[in-house]
């Protein structure tokens, strides 16, 4: 065990260059003030994953024992039946805020209209409305490593679905063997609870299927070869790699997080805190962060750029000569990606966040 263990380190410090076990241990702790507020960002349009980050967002504000003084819309859409939902969460609670982006933009993530409401003394958690969990300590966990060491220029949960995280989930055991069920019984016709352990087992390694024409579950495989059996044996450290583009991905991921969830072992996906840019800066994707107000204010993205994933991922660290982190027990679920969603969307994934946002589960470290 020992050595499975210190082969576990060896393979992470490859390719992070740095990795804390201790989550307290921060080099550069600063006796910094504390932020004038704590405020979400996120970029909004899609009414039914919505639904489901409001249920944390909420839980998550001052008001009701968290740490979140506001969180702000930023409005990507047209869609009308959207745009009114947003406006009905807007006019529920004097937390919620929102700003809209020109229609020019609609095709990019521009931040120009976010500078205007942004304090330089303010911690802002950037996130994207498909952020379907959050763990009860994770907004509090990556705003405290951010304030407590100036090294980090943003600080990242640990995303599930994620192309360059989910390697990790991969090797510290946090991805589990799910393919879809192909039989009869498979097919999902009954609004179900956010559960896993009680579905059927399968002998069946099918994967790189097509979308189905009807919604189905995944199961959990019994094959000899594990997760090798199933789309996980595409997950790899790379930013456009199997874990981004399979949509079968997303689903294993989901599912394991489930699986994780419903055995109370959530710290299954604790790797300390890594650094994102450890010999170079690489791209990663940006579903939840954490930035301090000064260092945007101070260094805001070039007009028309477009891509914020690249400036905040790789631009602005580096200019600054500074760093990402993410810490592996502040934990998050994103939906998909667009190549992901369609698939996504015809499984039972969605039905089971909306399940699990109402009925929940002990969810944090």
């Amino acid at each position: 065990m020992k050595n499975r263990f210190c082969l576990l380190c060896l393979v992470v410090t490859f390719f992070t260059g740095i990795l804390y076990l201790n989550n307290d241990l921060y080099t550069n702790k600063l006796p910094v003030d504390p932020p004038k507020q704590i405020v979400a960002i996120v970029f909004a349009g899609r009414r039914d994953r919505l639904e489901i980050l409001h249920r944390y967002l909420t839980r998550n504000f001052v008001c009701n024992g968290g740490i979140l003084d506001r969180a702000v819309f930023v409005i990507k859409t047209n869609d009308q039946q959207d745009m009114s939902y947003i406006d009905t969460l807007v006019n529920s609670t004097s937390q919620y805020e929102s700003i809209r982006i020109p229609k020019r933009d609609y095709a990019y993530f521009s931040w120009e209209p976010i500078y205007k409401i942004m304090e330089p003394q303010s911690i802002y958690i950037k996130m994207d409305d498909d952020i379907v969990y959050i763990a009860d300590n994770t907004i509090q966990s990556i705003t405290r490593a951010l304030e407590q060491d100036n090294r980090w220029v943003t600080m990242s949960a640990n995303v599930v679905n994620h192309p360059l995280l989910s390697y990790f989930h991969k090797i510290f055991g946090a991805l589990h063997p799910y393919v879809m069920d192909l039989s009869s019984h498979g097919l999902v016709v009954n609004r179900t609870d956010w559960g896993v352990l009680k579905n059927p087992r399968t002998q069946n390694s099918t994967f790189l299927l097509d979308v189905p024409k009807e919604k189905r579950r995944f199961v959990y495989t019994e094959d000899s070869k594990e997760l090798d059996a199933t789309i996980a044996k595409h997950v790899e450290y790379d930013p456009f790699g199997g874990s981004w583009k399979y949509w079968e991905s997303a689903v294993l991921s989901h599912y394991s997080l489930f699986h994780n969830l419903e055995e109370h072992r959530i710290d299954r996906y604790d790797f300390g805190l890594l650094n994102l840019n450890p010999g170079k800066y690489s791209r990663w994707s940006i579903n939840f962060f954490a930035i301090r107000g000064e260092d945007v204010l101070q260094n805001p993205m070039p007009d028309d750029f477009g891509d914020d994933e690249i400036y905040y991922s790789v631009m602005l660290p580096k200019k600054l000569n500074r760093h990402s982190g993410v810490l592996g027990n502040a934990v998050v679920s994103h939906f998909s990606y667009g190549v992901q969603t369609e698939g996504v969307m015809m499984t039972d994934v969605l039905e089971k966040y909306k399940s699990l946002s109402l009925n929940g589960s002990e969810s944090s470290f």
